[in-house]
């Protein structure tokens, strides 16, 4: 059975502990939230790692942080997380991400009003279900968010200015401003983000390569590269390449990270986090993204912001016969990819 939503609404959590990328597509969701209930308080819950970018996006009144492996684990942490979301006294939560542990916190916590998916075994723990699967893959994900959300009486057509409530402290934009001084000095640059965290199919190394080879041949713009820590591996192709970029990598947190990246005239990247962080600071961006429905650019494409770019293969091996998935990166040239980028950069 569906609760009928009643106003006021005073308090509002959002759920959605999951990666980057995912996390920055809920805030046009966040952002027609505070557009429906502007005087309601916003809380969010989600990762720690994802904690640093959303707490300088200032719809977002309080974090709530989840840990699965640790302290929420078992039914004892889930019990302790909900004594959390009842110290809050939400009148409502919506659940972007459909996960038995929260749904079950948030129903324990008496939480008046509950959004979350219909085709859950534990959904009868909403009291408002949306009967709409995401694995047929027919909106984006942050359509598909929006709509979860509607359901509250929230518009499901994103705001031009979804990603325009970032504010970062000086102290951050200041350290950034003098490391890109430093390695840049006053020349224009590109970030490239050659991983992407396992999260869809990459373009080539060796791509990525001969892109930086032409970039530095043309020598309008100086590159840099970006990743974590672990990723350093993927630099090593790169080191004997014979080709000019200044290594980023594990120099940022998130909230450094998408101060660099505001700074930056163009990031090309994989389908990842930090490509959507981009898109959010207002950067250009050229997205690889294999064709395939579940994760092809109608769905986890750049959102939000006009004149963002993606580009998938012309040719390459099917995923199965009767598919006719394209996901052999490597037929993506590095020249048309130069010629693309020239294209958006004129």
């Amino acid at each position: 059975m569906t609760s009928r939503i009643h106003h006021p609404i005073k308090n509002i959590l959002i759920l959605r502990p999951d990666r980057l990328g995912d996390v920055l597509l809920t805030l046009p969701t966040v952002r027609n939230i505070h557009t429906a209930f502007p005087d309601a308080k916003i809380s969010y819950l989600c990762t720690k790692y994802t904690a640093e970018i959303l707490r300088n996006y200032t719809l977002i009144s309080d974090l709530l942080l989840y840990d699965p492996t640790i302290k929420h684990h078992h039914l004892s942490g889930i019990y302790q997380l909900s004594k959390v979301i009842a110290d809050y006294n939400y009148d409502l939560a919506i659940h972007l991400l459909p996960r038995f542990p929260l749904a079950l916190a948030t129903f324990m916590a008496g939480t008046k009003y509950s959004i979350g998916s219909g085709y859950r075994w534990f959904s009868f723990l909403y009291t408002n279900r949306l009967y709409e699967h995401r694995k047929y893959n027919k909106h984006h994900e942050a359509e598909y968010n929006l709509r979860l959300a509607a359901m509250a009486g929230v518009s499901a057509t994103p705001s031009a200015d979804s990603y325009n409530f970032f504010h970062f402290p000086e102290k951050t934009i200041s350290k950034v401003a003098n490391i890109t001084k430093s390695v840049f000095g006053s020349a224009p640059f590109i970030i490239i983000h050659p991983g992407s965290g396992s999260s869809s199919h990459d373009w080539p190394q060796s791509h990525f390569i001969e892109l930086i080879r032409l970039l530095n041949k043309k020598g309008d713009y100086r590159v840099g590269i970006t990743g974590t820590e672990s990723e350093r591996t993927l630099l090593k192709p790169f080191e004997s390449a014979g080709i000019d970029y200044v290594n980023l990598l594990g120099q940022f947190n998130l909230e450094e990270l998408a101060v660099l990246l505001k700074s930056a005239k163009l990031m090309v990247a994989n389908s990842t986090g930090p490509l959507h962080l981009a898109v959010a600071m207002g950067t250009l961006v050229l997205g690889f993204y294999p064709i395939a429905p579940s994760l092809g650019p109608e769905r986890w494409g750049p959102f939000g912001r006009p004149a963002q770019e993606h580009i998938t293969p012309e040719s390459g091996e099917k995923v199965e016969n009767k598919t006719g998935h394209l996901i052999d990166m490597s037929s993506i040239s590095p020249q048309r990819v130069f010629e693309r980028i020239q294209q958006i950069l004129k």
